[in-house]
């Protein structure tokens, strides 16, 4: 059984390699837009099939870009008709505070959620779409909370019982989000995110 294991993950490994980094590139990129296919299966095949560096590299990047490009789908073509249905609600008003919340969302506290690893971070995806959140403000959100993310289901393993099993990578982990913490103050500082 193992080694049929170790010859499917060959297998994989070589057919990803075959399309190269555009193909690599791709299937994290997609993986973004459809959240149940395999994230920590699909970095591990990159990593697998492109060196450390390069294959945890272009994994950061695409789910970054696929993961923003998400958000710009319902901010910019979703938005307007869920606006017009939601004019049209009862509960109308307590769907506008549920928004404003969302749009309010401290920085900080966004980039600590978006780095949490098991959290569906595509509802956050969607939220942030749907409300009037400066897109600069997620995206840089994003670009902090993927660092950790993309590192943990790549280099942490494939499943979630297999990661919490090893208590060296559950201190990676908070180091990883205290580091992604401290980065989002600087950031927002810098960038004036502060509401």
């Amino acid at each position: 059984m193992m080694e049929f294991v170790a010859n499917l993950i060959n297998s994989l490994t070589n057919w990803l390699s075959s399309f190269g980094l555009i193909g690599a590139f791709l299937l994290i990129f997609l993986e973004s837009m459809i959240p149940v296919l395999p994230f920590s299966l699909f970095v591990g095949l990159n990593i697998l099939a492109f060196g450390n560096f390069v294959g945890y590299t272009l994994s950061y990047v695409a789910t970054v870009c696929g993961t923003f490009c998400v958000f710009l789908f319902f901010r910019y073509v979703i938005k307007k008709h869920f606006d017009k249905w939601i004019g049209k609600r009862k509960k109308k008003d307590k769907i506008d505070k549920a928004i404003y919340k969302v749009t309010h969302f401290d920085f900080n506290a966004l980039v600590v959620v978006l780095a949490i690893p098991f959290l569906p971070t595509s509802l956050l995806n969607v939220g942030g779409g749907l409300s009037d959140m400066d897109p600069k403000k997620y995206l840089l959100a994003l670009a902090i909370s993927k660092i950790s993310v993309t590192y943990f289901w790549g280099y942490i393993g494939k499943s979630l019982l297999e990661s919490v099993k090893s208590p060296k990578v559950l201190i990676q982990i908070v180091i990883m989000l205290v580091i992604a913490y401290i980065v989002s103050k600087i950031v927002e500082k810098v960038f004036k995110l502060e509401d």
